[in-house]
């Protein structure tokens, strides 16, 4: 599990133990958003259970891939990381807000 307490959710890798507790599909990739603050600024884009397939078109699998793409993209001034995410309602793309 890896919390970014300053953009408020937590995200784990796809273990079994994860998949079942939040029944994702037997054939996706990504890290699992396993709990978002309430009174997070992404509070209404990301749910429990979504699954964050890529970061800035980029497969995730762990979520230290994750930090080094919110690093690089903080570093270069970017105020939004775009993330491919896979919800109950199917794929949509969502922008990530970095800013603090």
């Amino acid at each position: 599990f890896h919390h970014y307490p300053d953009i408020g959710f937590t995200v784990a890798a796809l273990t079994e133990k994860v998949r079942k507790k939040f029944s994702i599909r037997w054939g996706a990739t990504g890290l699992v958003v396993t709990m978002v603050d309430s009174e997070s600024i992404i509070s209404s884009g990301l749910r429990p259970g979504d699954v964050i397939l890529q970061a800035n078109l980029r497969d995730l699998w762990h979520p230290e891939q994750l930090t080094q793409k919110i690093d690089a993209a903080r570093k270069s001034g970017n105020e939004n990381l775009l993330l491919l995410i896979e919800g109950y309602e199917g794929y949509r793309y969502a922008l990530l807000p970095l800013e603090k």
